[in-house]
């Protein structure tokens, strides 16, 4: 249980770098008026959203193991 706490804030930055990564290639993909269709958009929000809420449940498993300790 010890190693898999210390590998969640690992995780949760590298999740954090591909929210970013991914929300900055739908911005990019709008300001290129249109280069990017609109399924492709649907698709990098959906996994932007699915990111992020990974981030919450590691977030969350990681306060519920520590207030087991």
């Amino acid at each position: 249980m010890e190693s898999i706490l210390q590998f969640i804030p690992f995780a949760i930055i590298v999740l954090m770098i591909a929210v970013v990564l991914v929300l900055f290639m739908g911005l990019s993909g709008m300001a290129l008026s249109g280069r990017i269709t609109p399924i492709a958009r649907n698709k990098l929000m959906r996994v932007r959203v699915y990111l992020q809420g990974l981030i919450v449940l590691l977030v969350l498993i990681t306060f519920a193991a520590s207030a087991l300790n």
